[in-house]
């Protein structure tokens, strides 16, 4: 009877070590928010007198922001997880991953207004009276550059987006290089008095400079952001501090950082079940969050297509949908690695042109080498299909913006059928 009492309790704690070794190697990660607007069973909510929403005019294509007012430790917004999922599997390696962005206080750099007048109208006449302008022909403004048409920074991203068959073949909007003009002098062209040589008619390499490639200037009066973990008992306290000369904004204005849970501080009767995560600060500011994410670091990166409704990291291989509008959510398993998520709605089309092959200004040769095509960014992917029954493969590809991580794939067919 001995005997078999031990060999029970041997087998059960065995299956019970097996069965913890495997949740452990297939943690998933879990999203307090993302651009898919955060993981199944997570609801946010105000903590005191904080509160957030979702901004519609930060951020770039493929950004959902989150726009949150923290008032002080005591006053900010809370995000519960139901079910509760356990801290256990994330105590060794795991971190709390962030990226942020804050309050901007001017415009990016380049960006600016008009420099003034194009080259002139060309052979105009005087005006009456012998009022001659300081450099000749008749005050006419410039075409505006074609920075003042679309920014040289989303050339590559919205444009590409809205018409990736166009964007490499058509021709660059009229009135010079993106990234701002060449401004002539303020009045009109440079021909002598009694009529201008000028530049091409109605040309001109006038307009402003655009919006620049750097991310805006940001500043913040928080100095501390603080995560309090509610567990089923007691709750783990972490802080992140906030300085914006040492952490700088990548080109998006998207600031990037990590919180391991080893370091938490843990009370002592802490229980092992996570069901809330509070955000609060050491002062009151309004700040917006791209990403928020329990993470594990479990090596490379892993990706998966599913549409919405599919269990999360599910991998599907085929869909049908209609003509028009379809939304996919990529689930992306990055450890500690900062991921870019960008999508392909049609992989096999050779002849669509790539976003990063646009060819900007002057002569084709000097287009930039060819690169993926991108159609959308972020975690979820939307793309309108067009009315005609067709088969597109869709590729999505993850990036580690370090590049200490190897970039990784997932694919799915979609079947257009009206």
């Amino acid at each position: 009877m001995k005997l078999f009492r031990l060999s029970f309790y041997f087998l059960a704690g065995l299956l019970l070590t097996v069965s913890s070794r495997g949740w452990a190697q297939g943690v998933r990660s879990v999203y307090f928010w993302n651009s898919a607007g955060g993981s199944p069973g997570v609801t946010r909510g105000a903590w005191g007198n904080g509160s957030s929403s979702e901004a519609k005019d930060v951020g770039g294509p493929g950004d959902r922001p989150l726009e949150v007012i923290t008032r002080s430790f005591h006053e900010g917004i809370r995000f519960d997880v139901n079910p509760p999922v356990p801290l256990a599997p994330y105590q060794a390696t795991g971190l709390l991953r962030l990226r942020v962005r804050f309050r901007e206080t001017g415009p990016a750099p380049g960006a600016g207004g008009d420099l003034g007048g194009g080259f002139g109208a060309g052979n105009e006449q005087p005006p009456p009276g012998g009022e001659v302008p300081p450099f000749g022909g008749r005050p006419r403004p410039g075409q505006p550059g074609s920075a003042d048409l679309i920014s040289p920074r989303l050339m590559t991203r919205t444009y590409s987006q809205v018409a990736p068959r166009l964007a490499q073949f058509e021709a660059p909007p009229p009135g010079g290089a993106p990234g701002g003009g060449f401004g002539g002098p303020p009045g009109g062209g440079f021909g002598p008095p009694g009529g201008g040589f000028g530049g091409p008619p109605g040309g001109g390499f006038g307009g402003g400079p655009g919006e620049g490639f750097g991310a805006a200037p940001q500043d913040t009066e928080i100095k501390r952001l603080q995560f309090t973990f509610m567990l089923d008992k007691g709750a783990g306290v972490g802080d992140i501090d906030i300085n914006l000369d040492k952490n700088k904004a990548d080109e998006e204005g998207w600031r990037f950082y990590t919180l391991p849970i080893k370091n938490l501080h843990l009370t002592p009767d802490a229980g092992t079940m996570i069901q809330r995560l509070v955000v609060t600060s050491d002062a009151q500011d309004t700040f917006y969050i791209g990403d928020l994410a329990l993470v594990a670091e479990t090596g490379d990166m892993s990706v998966s297509i599913r549409r919405p409704t599919d269990p999360v990291g599910t991998q599907v291989a085929e869909i049908t949908a209609k003509p028009g509008p379809i939304t996919l959510v990529a689930d992306v398993e990055a450890g500690t690695a900062n991921p870019i998520i960008q999508w392909n709605f049609d992989a096999d089309n050779a002849g669509a042109p790539p976003a990063q092959a646009t060819v900007t200004i002057g002569d084709p040769t000097l287009a930039p080498p060819p690169g993926q095509r991108v159609d959308a960014h972020g975690a979820q992917g939307k793309f309108d299909y067009p009315n005609e029954e067709q088969n597109y493969r869709v590729e999505v590809t993850v990036r580690d913006r370090s590049g200490k991580k190897k970039p990784v794939k997932a694919s799915l067919l979609v079947k257009v059928r009206a």
